[in-house]
This record gives structure tokens, sequence and C-alpha cells, in this order.
């Protein structure tokens, strides 16, 4: 894995990032 994995998760990064975002938001709304 190493740098390749790396290279290969950059573009999926800002997409997890937005999705844990969602999720706190989510989490807030539900209280």
């Amino acid at each position: 894995m190493g740098l390749i994995g790396e290279v290969l998760l950059l573009p999926f990064a800002p997409v997890r990032g937005s999705g844990w975002v969602i999720r706190q938001v989510l989490n807030e709304a539900e209280r």
C-alpha cells in the first residue's frame, strides 16, 4: 500500500470529510 495507496485515496479525502460533517450535523439535529 504505502505511497500508492495514499495517492489513490487522495480524491476521496474531501468526500470522507464532508460525510463526517454531515453525520455530526445529523447527530446534533436528532437531540
